[in-house]
């Protein structure tokens, strides 16, 4: 028999591609339940919207249902709850800086803790929090003691209740509800999804205003969505996928242009240095930058002068919004002055236009209490650093770690120059650091499988 022959006769194996396994998985009855639930809320909002039911009624209608779906589907909920965050009015109607105020994700949050704690319980696997439990709780001591000594009242209870949620809350149901970590990339892209279509009206109308969004909170929200979108362009293996990822930074970059806010430009910045940093992309991100320098440069030369004006006048002082800045940092320097190591009670913010962090801080809790607050975010920098050391970037959580720390940093970095403990875009930060918490675990479970094999 010839060579060519046996050749022929020998069967060739050919590999099969692996297919990804879904990130939910649902049977039929799960789709009708499913479709039930999308029917109910779309019913309520209308009927709300059109024969003004009173907010109590159509809060208990969103409760019922947002409560069903947070029990049979957590991964929705949490999808659903970072989609919506962008939207940042307060469900309470209470004046701004007086009150508690709560925005739809925050209230989505406080509703996901019943399933939460169940599944903890069935489980037997409490809350994670990684490095961050003692710093986090030694800030919480500094700031009770703080306001134990100078009582503000209502301002003080509703600044412990607001940083008690983003900072516990929201860490914990973000970085222990789910099975799969990666389940979290379906509200990543839905977050994504929310700021395309605001950067798109944003682009369309010609305003930095929409839905009664403020410039520098959309701002905020939009940067969150870039830095999102950065890093699950970079952590796509798909061609088309990628591609489709450049079409939406390059929306998202000039929706963010748009927005005329620089303390969301600067936030964006400090974040995108992270991720790369993290990913050591430092090739790939150049090459992005290519791409969108010049359209960035496009939408600047296309922008009325009064805005280019506005945008780059950033040291004259004769600005309103420069002026307002410099008298609320002069105000919080002068409460800081009264008690330098502890300060005067949290709740300050909330009497004032605060506007940048460190004094807040400082005026708020002291010294001490700054330090604190800063202890959180160091401790938090070096537990990312020590799980990207572990983890690898083929797994598909990784893209969660450069997320966390540039959505948690973003926040620290526009709140030098804004507002921080604002609603929205400071949920997504600590959401984000959830997110690192997580993976932090996961990286923990490599560095043991790779002692077991040496």
């Amino acid at each position: 028999m010839s060579t060519e022959v046996m050749t022929q006769s020998i069967p060739v194996a050919v590999p099969r591609l692996k297919k990804t396994a879904p990130l939910i998985k649902l049977n039929s009855t799960d789709y009708v339940l499913l479709a039930f639930l999308v029917i109910g809320v779309i019913l309520t909002t209308s009927a709300t919207l059109m024969f003004d039911l009173p907010r109590p009624v159509a809060g208990v209608a969103y409760l019922g249902l947002y409560l069903a779906l947070s029990f049979r589907y957590p991964a929705l909920a949490l999808a659903l709850t970072l989609a919506v965050a962008p939207f940042q009015q307060s469900l309470t109607g209470s004046e701004e800086g007086k009150g508690i105020q709560i925005a739809l994700a925050e209230f989505n949050v406080f509703l996901t803790l019943p399933a939460f704690l169940l599944a903890c319980l069935l489980r037997r696997s409490p809350p994670k929090f990684g490095p961050l439990l003692l710093p986090i709780g030694f800030f919480f001591a500094v700031c009770l003691y703080s306001s134990a000594m100078s009582w503000r009242a209502t301002s003080a209870l509703s600044s412990l209740l607001q940083m008690f949620l983003y900072m516990v809350i929201t860490v914990v149901v973000f970085s222990s509800f789910l099975k799969k970590p990666e389940q979290l990339k379906i509200g990543l892209q839905g977050l994504v999804g929310v700021c395309v279509v605001l950067s798109v009206l944003l682009i369309a109308l010609r305003t930095n205003y929409v839905f009664g969004l403020h410039k520098n909170g959309i701002g905020s929200s939009l940067a969150c969505g870039l830095l999102v979108n950065a890093e699950l362009w970079f952590s796509e293996t798909d061609k088309k996928r990628r591609t489709r990822h450049i079409l939406t930074l390059v929306i998202i970059s000039l929706g963010l242009v748009a927005t005329l806010s620089r303390g969301s430009w600067l936030s964006a910045l400090v974040g995108l240095i992270l991720i790369i940093g993290l990913r050591r992309e430092y090739k790939i991100m150049l090459n992005l930058l290519l791409l969108l320098i010049p359209l960035i440069t496009v939408a600047f030369v296309l922008m009325p002068e009064e805005d280019k004006d506005y945008a780059f006048d950033i040291a004259n002082t004769k600005r309103w919004n420069v002026q307002q800045r410099v008298l609320n940092s002069e105000y919080a320097r002068s409460q800081f002055n009264k008690n330098p190591l502890t300060g005067v009670g949290v709740g300050l913010r909330k009497e004032y236009d605060a506007t940048n962090i460190l004094w807040t801080t400082l005026a708020e809790t002291g010294v001490i209490g700054l330090s604190a607050f800063l202890l959180v975010h160091l401790a938090f920098l070096s537990m990312v650093i020590t799980a990207s050391r572990h983890l690898p970037k083929t797994d598909p959580a990784f893209a969660l770690l450069p997320i966390g720390a540039a959505l948690l940093f973003s926040r620290l970095t526009h709140g030098m120059v804004d507002h921080y403990w604002s609603r929205g875009a400071l949920m997504l930060g600590w959401a984000g650091a959830g997110m690192s918490v997580r993976t932090y675990y996961l990286a923990q479970q490599y560095k043991k499988k790779k002692r077991g094999t040496a």
